[in-house]
């Protein structure tokens, strides 16, 4: 009977450890599921993140081709600023030098023509700055 006994307490020790190891496994088992379920959150943020970032990025560029494009339109149109600038204070030297000298347009060393009228290239040129603004 005592080997009957002693086998049953044995037998009841080993179910007793087999039930509080399950319970420890079961504990780190649900904590693996909680990391899991945290990490899939992660990837599903991170991928979400990656995502908008590549539309921002396209974005971007697009911005930046629109940018550069009206960029270049500035400068020509500040060179055609410029031309015209140009333009006008040569004929205003020249009329300085008329005025200065009391020269009229018969007795110049240049041929200049009346305020009213203009060449074909002046006449381009004003109409190439009226079309840029």
């Amino acid at each position: 009977m005592t080997f009957e006994i002693f086998l049953n307490l044995l037998i009841i020790a080993l179910l007793t450890i087999g039930i509080i190891y399950a319970i420890v496994l079961e504990y780190r088992l649900s904590s693996v599921k909680e990391n899991h379920r945290k990490l899939s959150q992660l990837i599903k943020q991170f991928y979400e993140a990656s995502h908008q970032a590549q539309k921002e990025l396209v974005r971007l560029k697009n911005l930046e081709e629109k940018s550069r494009q009206d960029l270049k339109f500035d400068i020509e149109k500040a060179g055609l600023i410029r031309d015209e600038l140009k333009y006008l204070l040569t004929k205003a030297e020249q009329t300085k030098t008329i005025e200065t000298y009391g020269l009229d347009e018969t007795e110049s060393l240049f041929s200049f023509k009346s305020a009213n009228a203009l060449s074909q290239s002046e006449e381009e040129v004003l109409a190439k700055l009226k079309s840029v603004k």
